[in-house]
C-alpha cells in the first residue's frame, strides 16, 4: 500500500542485477588544461578510448563472457566564456559496427582503439 511505502515498507520481490552494467563509461575533466587544437582532441580521444576498452575487457574478464556494445555516446561540457553559469552539453551519439574494426577492437587490445575513434 501507499502508507506502508511512505514508511519504507515494500514486500515487492528484489529482482537480480545483471553480472555487468547496461553502461560502462570514462570521463576526464579539462578544466585546469583546455583541449585547443584538434591534434590535442584527438590525443585525448585516443587515451579515453584506451581506458573505455581497458575498463570493458576487466568487466568482461570479471563476468566470464565478453559483450559488444551496440552505441557510443560522447558528450562534451564547454566551459563558459565567462567562467560562471552552467556548462553547455553536447552529445553525439553513434552506433558501433564491430564488423569493421575487427574482433580484436574491443576486447583489451589497447592499440586498437585509434580505430575506434578514427570510426567515429
Amino acid at each position: 500500500s501507499i502508507a506502508e511505502l511512505c514508511r519504507g515498507i515494500d514486500r515487492s520481490p528484489v529482482a537480480r542485477s545483471a553480472e555487468c552494467a547496461k553502461t560502462v563509461s570514462v570521463e576526464d575533466s579539462f578544466w585546469n588544461q583546455p583541449v585547443c587544437s584538434l591534434e590535442a582532441l584527438k590525443q585525448a580521444l585516443v587515451q579515453l578510448a584506451r581506458a573505455l576498452l581497458n575498463k570493458l575487457h576487466m568487466e568482461d574478464s570479471r563476468a566470464g563472457y565478453e559483450r559488444q556494445p551496440q552505441t557510443l555516446r560522447l558528450t562534451i561540457r564547454q566551459k563558459p566564456e565567462d567562467g560562471k553559469g552552467d556548462t553547455k552539453r553536447v552529445g553525439r551519439q553513434t552506433r558501433i559496427h564491430w564488423r569493421s574494426l575487427g574482433s580484436h577492437a574491443i576486447h583489451g587490445h589497447s592499440n586498437s582503439s585509434p580505430q575506434v575513434v578514427k570510426a567515429l
